[in-house]
């Protein structure tokens, strides 16, 4: 199985001088004909493939990783915080790529604070509390912090889940 993990921010050594293109066929073997191709997919511009990995802002630094776990073609993708260092426009496209791969049949797993986002895309959820107290579910701060969602089923995973707990709350969507 090829597992796949795009972290929230690099900070790549100044000493390493590699330029976009190199990483990815360093990174993800991918091809010199399918360079342009692999970040066209994640809204990359082109025009930047010559530049070294350092030269790069947070947002195509979160790209490029983006694009290389995606040539990878993984199983399974972990992505913490994919729309962090992106601008607004890049988000939308980050979004769909998500949407997309997932579509394909790739698990994804999406680590992130944007509880707004996970309540629309994902199909579970679950939220990791120690803040707040969850007592019942109907007044569960994971259930009520999510967005229009239909929650088919919400169940607290603490050792007790009858008893008041600062855990872990499953949450299904239909």
């Amino acid at each position: 199985m090829i597992t796949g993990y795009v972290p929230q921010g690099i900070t790549f050594p100044k000493q390493i001088q590699m330029t976009v293109a190199e990483y990815l066929r360093y990174s993800s073997q991918v091809k010199e004909e399918d360079i342009e191709g692999v970040l066209t997919r994640v809204d990359f511009p082109k025009d930047l493939s010559g530049r070294t990995i350092n030269q790069l802002s947070g947002g195509q630094q979160q790209k490029l990783l983006l694009a290389a776990e995606l040539a990878r073609s993984p199983e399974v993708l972990f992505l913490d915080e994919p729309l962090s260092n992106v601008d607004d426009s890049g988000e939308r496209h980050i979004l769909d790529v998500i949407l997309e791969i997932k579509n394909s049949g790739v698990t994804i797993v999406i680590i992130t604070h944007d509880w707004q986002m996970v309540s629309q895309y994902a199909d579970h959820v679950i939220c990791l509390n120690k803040n707040f107290i969850c007592d019942q579910a109907a007044s569960c701060v994971c259930k009520s912090s999510l967005s229009t969602v239909n929650i088919k089923q919400i169940q607290k995973l603490s050792p007790d889940p009858e008893t008041t707990h600062d855990g872990y709350c499953y949450i299904d969507n239909i």
